[in-house]
């Protein structure tokens, strides 16, 4: 089945200290296309702007002035290759992309995970 989707949301987090209190928007993008052979190809890109509420702790080591808060921006991208086997069973090869840059240097991070699976669906 293809098909395109879109979509956008918001988050406030509060927690019990005050470094990961922070209000988020979202704003995603994707879809799949029916390929030959019975192999499905998906994509998601999801962009994420997380504005903290209160200064981190870390600004002071980051060249950000004390009591300055933080922001992070996340750019997010997912892959993945699927096909049935059988009537239950289905393998994939997935990969998801994570980049993120905050004004605080300390929290900047790319991570990358790729994948082969077998599902079992009943």
């Amino acid at each position: 089945m293809s098909y395109l989707r879109l979509g956008a949301l918001g988050e406030r987090r509060f927690t019990n200290g005050s470094e990961f209190e922070f209000t988020a928007w979202e704003i995603s993008g994707g879809g799949a296309l029916n390929l030959p052979f019975n192999v499905t190809l998906s994509g998601l890109y999801r962009f994420t702007r997380r504005e903290y509420r209160h200064a981190s702790v870390f600004t002071a080591t980051s060249g950000l002035p004390t009591g300055e808060k933080r922001t992070d921006n996340i750019h997010r991208f997912t892959f993945e290759a699927a096909r049935p086997l059988g009537e239950h069973f289905e393998i994939s090869l997935a990969s998801s992309l994570d980049f993120r840059s905050s004004d605080v240097g300390f929290y900047d991070r790319n991570r990358y995970v790729t994948g082969a699976y077998i599902s079992y669906r009943y």
